[in-house]
């Protein structure tokens, strides 16, 4: 309406009312337009607060969705964790059931040769039952077989309880040994090795010099007679070879010292002696004759080692009445 140009005007008067009326139009113009942009900002405003809201909600949204897309992560790497534990659980159960069943495999392979030898011997027994004196002598040789085996047992029981004693025995020397060297201080750790190396001497020159009378307990433990060679090296073996001696001598190649005098190899022996008298060993001499499985009428236990000078105790088999001897198989008469 201003970019057109005015009208031309009769009068003054014409030309004023109109100007007044475009002023008036100009005016109330502009009242609608400041009205409206009020309007326009509350609008806005309100607008904005809905935004901020709405962004705030959104943010929050975000950030539980965020946790628990970590949990979820977490979970899953746990999951995961389990799946591959319970695999490779389910690959050691697979290997331990073909292990089982090779077992079972076996076990039924010896169970089948069980029964060809159970029928061989069923056949065997129908064969030996041709005579009734046939069958009576060979069923006392067995009975008279299986006393001397029970027996054997016996003893060979005993004596792993008396190696099973001493291993212990040592074992626990040798611990109170290592703690009480390192409690020690370092120059009573040094005098200690002095002492130890000068003993270890010493019992080494006395088990070369003297070797029939410094185990009079390993050849009671031995039996002579009605043990196997394999057996009596396996005994042998485990008191000497295994830590019984050899762990009290310590240095098993020094022979630098010359032999000592009878008092030291005296002392020396009763160290092994007391020794021997801690495990128990005591109880299985007889004090009358010095045997470990006597045949005394009245033997007593000894509770002391014999001197050096006793005779060696060997282990025989008797066919009397062994009442000394600790869990007996079964009591015979002299024949």
């Amino acid at each position: 309406m201003m970019e057109t140009d005015p009208p031309q005007f009769l009068s003054k008067d014409d030309e004023i009312q109109y100007w007044m009326d475009l002023a008036h139009q100009m005016h109330q113009r502009k009242e609608d337009v400041e009205r409206e942009l009020e309007e326009f900002q509350e609008n806005s405003q309100m607008l904005e607060k809905e935004l901020e809201t709405s962004l705030e909600q959104a943010e929050k949204t975000n950030r539980e969705l965020r946790q628990r897309n970590t949990r979820l992560a977490t979970e899953v790497e746990q999951l995961r964790t389990r799946l591959d534990q319970q695999t490779a659980d389910c690959a050691m159960f697979q290997s331990q059931a073909q292990d089982l069943q090779l077992q079972h495999e076996q076990l039924m392979k010896y169970i089948r040769e069980l029964e060809q030898k159970n029928d061989d011997l069923e056949r065997a027994h129908r064969v030996n039952r041709v005579t009734e004196e046939e069958i009576e002598a060979k069923f006392n040789l067995a009975i008279e077989k299986n006393a001397l085996l029970e027996s054997e047992l016996d003893e060979k029981e005993g004596l792993k309880v008396i190696v099973q004693r001493l291993m212990d025995e040592i074992r626990d020397l040798k611990q109170e040994i290592q703690v009480q060297e390192r409690h020690q201080p370092d120059n009573d750790k040094t005098a200690d090795r002095v002492r130890n190396l000068v003993d270890s001497n010493k019992l080494q020159v006395e088990l070369e010099t003297h070797t029939p009378p410094s185990s009079p307990l390993v050849s009671q433990s031995i039996p002579s007679n009605n043990t196997t060679p394999s057996l009596k090296s396996k005994i042998h073996n485990a008191f000497l070879g295994n830590g019984v001696v050899g762990g009290v001598i310590g240095n098993n190649n020094n022979n630098i010292n010359p032999p000592l005098a009878p008092c030291t190899r005296i002392l020396a022996m009763n160290m092994i002696g007391d020794l021997m008298r801690k495990v128990g060993l005591d109880r299985w001499v007889c004090m009358d004759c010095r045997r470990v499985k006597c045949t005394c009428p009245n033997g007593k236990k000894s509770n002391t080692i014999p001197p050096n000078n006793a005779p060696s105790i060997q282990v025989y088999t008797p066919t009397q009445c062994i009442r000394q001897q600790p869990r007996p198989a079964k009591c015979r008469q002299s024949s």
